[in-house]
């Protein structure tokens, strides 16, 4: 359980244990840097606060994306997150089905 707290801390955590992608939350730090010899994850989030939960807009790597979810490269290479966080919720962001995170089948 420590674990989780710690990535949900970060604004992000793996959905599947065992599984590289990442599904996205807000962040509770305004900024945090996690050192990987594959390369850092940056994580830049000004607004964050206690109530500030939503997250208006996103930018991956400096291109703003709608996924409510990062890929295993992210997770494997670093990279930085921009977050843009409110206290009302964007309710256009990452609504569409194509923004999901993937769903595994297991057999």
């Amino acid at each position: 359980m420590s674990s989780w707290a710690v990535f949900a801390s970060l604004g992000l955590y793996p959905a599947i244990p065992g599984r590289s992608e990442f599904v996205l939350g807000s962040p509770i730090f305004g900024s945090i840097v996690v050192h990987r010899t594959a390369g850092d994850i940056v994580i830049h989030a000004p607004q964050a606060a206690a109530d500030a939960p939503y997250v208006t807009t996103l930018k991956v790597n400096g291109k703003e994306t709608s996924r409510n979810w990062l890929p295993e490269s992210f997770a494997l290479h670093g990279g930085t997150l921009d977050f843009s966080l409110s206290t009302t919720a964007n309710k256009q962001r990452g609504t569409s089905v194509t923004e999901a995170p993937p769903s595994f089948d297991v057999k």
